[in-house]
């Protein structure tokens, strides 16, 4: 037993060793933390109240954990991290070293100077912001004469707006960076918190592909609020802000850019830089020698009949350059590719029977339709429909005219998904583009109300009808429509990338309007315009759009109108005018723009029409942003149908739209209807029309020719 004893305590000495060398190994603070250690403190001098920063390592992220002295005097702990504390020099302090106590483990730092009437600093509200942020600084031994006070960011000199004892107001200036504050008064300087000075931000440029001349949107933060600080940096190329609003800045592509990174520049402060292209195929267009030029590629009348009345109403596009149509009076639906090649068909006619269809959008894989159909016609067939008629007239749903019908289909099948129908008790009516879909995939729908759609809406109080936009979610639920009273009936409605909602309608006194709303279809800008109609608006970057259609009021200078020309307007964000022209395409009748779109990169083009739908001819003008018509197809007493000897394809177009594919070549397609024959084709429907008129759709691409 002894020499079990022996043996026993023989090993406490190492056990004991053992123990401590784990503990050791731990850390210095025995909790398992290292141990503090102070590597300075700013500022190093400064009367009670002083804003003290520890710098180091080993502290404690909370508060209650750490424990500061003064010269001996305890001090608050205002807030912590593992590598940094904050203390204010607490009232009695003297000067001394600043000691930390993390547990149970004390560290001395440097020495602090109080100096009671020495300036001090114990806020600087807020620490960080964008140059020409508005920064107060408090403390004590200020003073009220601002000659006796001068202010620096890490060294950058900045103004004196406002002085106390206790309290000043600046500005951070142009060349600041991330550094301390600091404020000397007498001769006698304080050194306080460091600001951190952010640097401006890209998100986004829209578009990201553009040509010289263009307007470019950038979107982003921490920009200057004054519009002349702001410089912006294209592929090296310094240029200015021509206008900003909410985190946008608008600026137009000098020449001679050619393309490369996109950059804000506020100061001293860089943002990262945004990849642009440049168009340059088409760049020179917008010089005095090029003439753009329309060359067809193709022609397509696949849903044509040869014993119905085929009218052609709209056209969407999708990213991929995916063309969809619908007809008017037949419920029939199509794809088509870039090559015109037929992807495919859908016939609705018996699931959605008796309706008159107006409108096509496409947003990722889906398709949207909208029409309008009499409300006794109940029975839809195989489609699903939920009804959001009002009952608050007589508590009759059915009675009225029509009712306005939204249907999905399948971008990749064509396939009928959902289908609502719904309206207010009385007449309900739609014009042309009366649908678009804003970014989050919610569906709008512009009408003309007769009474209440919801039990939230209310009869107009003034005539007889009402503007009102139908929002729908993604899966066909009604979520909210949207009266306004100020307006009696819509003509097109669109949309752009930042939810913007743009309206073209006739107010209560019957003059045209257009307006812009926002997402939640609040009114924001609009513009009382003395044309007969707005076509669907094109959204342009800084918030304005392009408007055409047709005017029987003269617009331009020493041009007068007969019976109505074609207009195309440039308005901008609070819907004032920046330029229009007014277009007669022959002088024997009367002409219209049908339909517009943007070009990419800048630019656009409208399809529009001379004379009657039975025998007039279509034609197509371009114009860049700032106005400078490009290619006015009737300049030269023909229209982009003209085909081998000296044949004309009759008829007028409803839609436009473009697309630039990989090779950068920019693509234009037209839709319409035709009374007559299409020279030049192969295909074996290329007769008169049978049912009075056929649908077409053209390809062409857009070429710079030299003059």
């Amino acid at each position: 037993m002894k020499r079990l004893y022996d043996i026993k305590h023989s090993l406490r000495p190492v056990a004991f060793f053992i123990v401590m060398l784990f503990v050791a190994s731990c850390g210095g603070g025995g909790n398992g933390t290292p141990n503090p250690e102070i590597t300075g403190i700013q500022p190093d001098s400064g009367p009670p109240g002083t804003l003290l920063t520890i710098e180091g390592k080993g502290f404690s992220p909370q508060n209650t954990d750490n424990t500061i002295s003064i010269g001996g005097t305890s001090a608050p702990v205002e807030s912590a991290s593992e590598s940094e504390l904050k203390t204010k020099v607490p009232e009695g302090a003297s000067s001394g070293p600043v000691k930390v106590t993390v547990g149970q483990e004390t560290v001395s730092g440097p020495q602090f100077t109080v100096e009671a009437k020495a300036p001090g600093i114990s806020s600087v509200e807020p620490d960080s912001g964008m140059i020409g942020t508005d920064v107060t600084i408090k403390g004590m031994n200020f003073s009220s004469n601002p000659a006796d006070i001068s202010i620096s960011f890490n060294g950058a000199d900045a103004a004196v707006n406002d002085a106390s004892d206790d309290q000043l107001k600046t500005t951070v200036p142009d060349n600041a960076s991330d550094g301390s504050v600091k404020v000397t008064v007498n001769q006698k300087s304080a050194m306080g918190p460091d600001f951190n000075v952010l640097a401006p931000k890209i998100k986004a440029i829209k578009p990201d592909t553009v040509v010289q001349g263009a307007t470019l949107a950038i979107k982003g933060k921490y920009f200057a609020d004054e519009l002349s600080k702001n410089k912006i940096s294209i592929g090296g190329t310094m240029t200015n802000a021509d206008s900003a609003k909410s985190d946008t800045l608008y600026t137009v592509i000098p020449k001679g850019v050619t393309g490369g990174p996109v950059k804000v520049i506020v100061g001293e402060q860089i943002s990262e830089g945004m990849p642009l292209d440049i168009i340059t195929n088409l760049q020179a267009c917008y010089g005095n020698d090029i003439q753009l030029d329309a060359n067809l590629q193709w022609v397509s009348q696949g849903l044509t009949t040869s014993d119905k009345d085929d009218k052609s109403q709209d056209m969407a596009i999708d990213s991929n350059g995916n063309l969809y149509v619908v007809l008017r009076d037949r419920g029939v639906a199509a794809k088509y590719d870039s090559n015109g090649d037929e992807v495919w068909k859908s016939n609705f006619d018996t699931k959605l029977k008796s309706t008159t269809w107006r409108g096509i959008e496409v947003d990722a894989n889906s398709v949207y339709i909208v029409g309008e159909r009499g409300v006794s016609d109940q029975d839809l067939g195989e489609a699903k429909l939920k009804y959001h008629f009002s009952t608050l007239k007589d508590g009759n749903s059915n009675t009225g005219g029509r009712d306005i019908v939204l249907a999905r289909l399948d971008a990749g099948s064509g396939s009928l998904g959902w289908a609502q129908q719904f309206g207010s008790p009385d007449l309900d009516e739609l014009n042309h583009e009366t649908v678009a879909v804003l970014p989050s995939g919610e569906i709008l729908v512009s009408a003309r109300m007769s009474g209440p759609f919801t039990p939230t809406n209310k009869e107009p109080d003034k005539g007889s009808h009402d503007v009102a936009i139908a929002k729908f979610q993604k899966n066909g639920t009604l979520q909210s429509v949207q009266q306004i009273e100020a307006y009696t009936a819509p003509y097109s409605i669109a949309t752009d990338d930042q939810s913007q909602v743009f309206l073209g309608a006739r107010n209560d006194d019957g003059n045209t309007v257009f307006a812009r709303l926002s997402s939640s279809l609040q009114i924001e800008a609009s513009s009382e315009q003395v044309t007969r109609q707005i076509k669907q608006p094109i959204p342009m970057p800084d918030g304005g759009a392009v408007v055409y259609g047709n005017t029987g009021t003269s617009l331009e200078a020493n041009k007068n109108v007969y019976i109505k020309d074609a207009y195309v307007q440039r308005l901008g964000s609070g819907g004032a005018e920046q330029w229009v022209h007014q277009q007669k395409f022959d002088d024997s009748g009367s002409t219209k723009y049908n339909g517009g779109v943007r070009i990419p990169g800048g630019g656009v083009v409208l399809v529009g029409q001379n004379a009657s739908e039975i025998g007039g001819l279509p034609y197509l003008g371009i114009y860049a942003d700032g106005g400078r018509p490009l290619f006015i197809d009737g300049s030269k007493k023909s229209t982009f149908f003209e085909f081998e000897n000296d044949k004309k394809g009759r008829g007028f177009p409803s839609a436009v739209e473009t697309y630039r594919d990989a090779n950068g070549e920019v693509h234009l397609f037209t839709l319409g209807v035709t009374t007559s024959s299409w020279p030049g084709r192969s295909d074996d429907d290329n007769i008169d029309p049978k049912g009075g008129k056929d649908m077409w759709i053209t390809g062409m691409t857009l070429e710079c020719e030299q003059q």
